[in-house]
């Protein structure tokens, strides 16, 4: 049973495997799967779009391009950027994504990456360095990473190829005549009378290197310091960098950042929109070794007992081991397929992927990416004329799902807190269909959700309420009168400190599936949780049974609980409720 992903997204990827699974039509794969369809818990209101790309649109920035798009939609729809996350297959993508979304400024988008968050990552970091290599002292390879750099269309280990082919034309290559080749504007004169850190500004300047990317910020900042520490010896200076670019980190976003991570990393993860830009990997890609270990018996006629041979279809068939080659196969299949069915599946509410097209020759080489990209275009719901395959509808949210990760073994997930408000326009007005009291309490949480450890934003807020006229005068002093009693209260001032890490609305998710909120949970250094809620009605029995649930549903989740505080409001009434009372009734 899965309680967190809506029923499209589970529907969808049953969908699919059921079909790739039978297309593949392996044995080995079909017991695999046989037992692997999701039922669903959460309601029907997610939604899956497969975007199928041609030769023309499989370009590289055309895949940026559309996750930008992606990712401003969901931006507009009331998502957060921590609810998104992009999962790819390699690391280098991961660096790759990281960097394109640092390097946007309008909107700037936060981002966080646990796959490229250190300087080498940065291939305009290695640029820089390899440019101080290349002119001063002429080091060919620096000048392959040069060409490579400026002609991105080829990979680096082409270039290696044609260096060790090459190595005369790399000997001989003069630095300024490529840059001009490329239309690369360089002062060679200023720089040589330049001091170090001018130099490397000179080379930002040069091809053009965004100042602003994380990277280059922090690379900017260590240079400053080992200069000022260990002079400008560029020597020195490299030397240093060569081995401290894989150890220095990089602050590559903030806690509200898009996560990029690798599908591996993304394993056992949910987040509320999934990303996958490059959905279509080779399935060579799973293979670890390109030799094996043979064994058999008839080997000792020849008086061996194993040898080692290459994994290829025609080695093995010469060596009369076709079925070893097919076993491998499957299992090569079969990782793919896990592969797949992991990212596909790290999604809550939405799916966003961005696939090539099948092979149109019968004689092509299959892979499963060419099996997932067939099933999505054969689907009856596929439009040919957009190239994609929706499931649902991109609702609009009015508050995203908020991750917690301190409640690692429960499913968490944010509900709307105004579910029951309901807007209608008159006379140009915005009024609220609901009681008065039921405002109240729900406007005072939405207060109370802006304090941490301070409590400035709360009352910024309800000074915008007031002054937007969501509020009217008799709400406002209820709810100023609200906060200010609570930062100046004596027994509850230390929850409100840095004592304590903070955790304001979050949902848990019982055994039977029942959703509970919280609202405030904090956790001091020993890792003792307090539950705080706030009432806005007369004290009830009710109350303490509820606030029990919460502590009892944390402590068979493994988490030592303290106590818990009902806090009444606006008049301030505290009502503590131990932990022992949990034993006790």
């Amino acid at each position: 049973m899965n309680r967190r992903s809506f029923a499209e997204i589970i529907q969808f990827n049953n969908d699919l495997f059921s079909r790739v699974v039978n297309d593949i039509n392996f044995e080995f794969i079909s017991k695999a799967y046989e037992n692997n369809t999701q039922e669903f818990h959460r309601p029907s209101k997610g939604y899956v779009e497969i975007s199928i790309h041609d030769k023309e649109e499989r370009e590289q920035q055309n895949r940026l391009n559309y996750l930008l798009e992606v990712i401003s939609k969901c931006i507009e729809n009331g998502y957060s950027y921590s609810d998104i996350a992009v999962i790819v297959r390699k690391n280098k993508q991961a660096t790759m994504v990281a960097e394109f979304l640092s390097a946007q400024t309008d909107p700037i988008i936060p981002v966080l990456s646990g796959e490229s968050i250190v300087l080498s990552s940065s291939v305009e970091v290695g640029l820089i360095l390899n440019f101080l290599k290349a002119f001063e002292y002429s080091d060919n390879h620096a000048k392959l990473f040069i060409l490579n750099f400026l002609n991105d269309s080829a990979s680096q280990k082409d270039y290696l190829v044609f260096f060790e082919r090459n190595k005369d034309f790399y000997r001989s290559i003069n630095l300024k005549k490529v840059l001009n080749a490329f239309s690369i504007s360089f002062d060679f004169m200023k720089y040589e009378c330049s001091s170090l850190m001018q130099k490397i500004y000179l080379i930002i300047a040069a091809f053009n290197i965004n100042k602003l990317n994380p990277y280059i910020t922090q690379f900017l900042s260590s240079s400053f310091d080992y200069i000022q520490t260990n002079g400008s010896s560029i020597a020195g200076f490299l030397d240093f960098f060569e081995t401290e670019t894989d150890r220095i980190s990089v602050d590559v976003g903030s806690e509200n950042a898009i996560n990029v991570i690798s599908i591996h990393k993304s394993k056992g993860l949910q987040f509320p929109v999934v990303v996958i830009p490059f959905g279509s990997w080779l399935d060579k890609e799973g293979i670890q070794e390109d030799f094996d270990w043979i064994e058999g018996e008839d080997l000792e006629t020849i008086g061996l007992s194993s040898f080692i041979c290459k994994v290829s279809e025609t080695s093995l068939e010469n060596l009369n081991r076709k079925k070893l080659f097919e076993k491998e196969k499957e299992q090569l299949l079969l990782d793919n397929i896990n592969l797949y069915y992991v990212a596909f599946t790290r999604a809550q509410d939405r799916l966003y992927v961005s696939l090539d097209e099948p092979p149109k020759s019968a004689n092509s080489k299959v892979h499963v990416k060419h099996y997932i990209s067939k099933q999505v275009v054969s689907h009856e719901k596929y439009d040919e004329g957009l190239k994609k395959l929706i499931f649902g509808k991109e609702s609009i949210v009015v508050f995203p799902t908020k991750k917690n990760h301190l409640i690692a073994d429960i499913p968490v997930e944010t509900k709307s807190l105004v579910n029951e408000v309901h807007l209608s326009l008159d006379n140009q007005r915005t009024s609220f269909q609901l009681n008065k009291d039921n405002f109240f309490g729900t406007t005072l949480h939405k207060v109370m959700e802006k304090v941490e450890h301070d409590f400035s934003k709360a009352f910024s807020y309800l000074d915008d309420l007031k002054k937007t006229k969501m509020i009217d005068a008799d709400d406002f002093e209820k709810l100023n009168k609200s906060l200010t009693g609570i930062e100046s209260s004596k027994e509850l001032f230390s929850y409100f400190t840095k004592k304590y890490m903070v955790y304001n609305e979050i949902e848990l998710i019982s055994g039977d599936g029942n959703s509970f909120r919280i609202d405030r949970l904090v956790v001091d250094e020993c890792s003792k949780c307090v539950v705080i809620d706030y009432k806005t009605s007369e004290p009830m029995p009710k109350d303490v049974k509820q606030i029990q649930t919460y502590m009892n549903l944390l402590e068979d989740a493994n988490y030592s609980v303290s106590h818990g505080i009902l806090i009444y409001l606006p008049d301030l009434r505290i009502e503590k409720i131990s932990n022992q009372q949990l034993f006790n009734e």
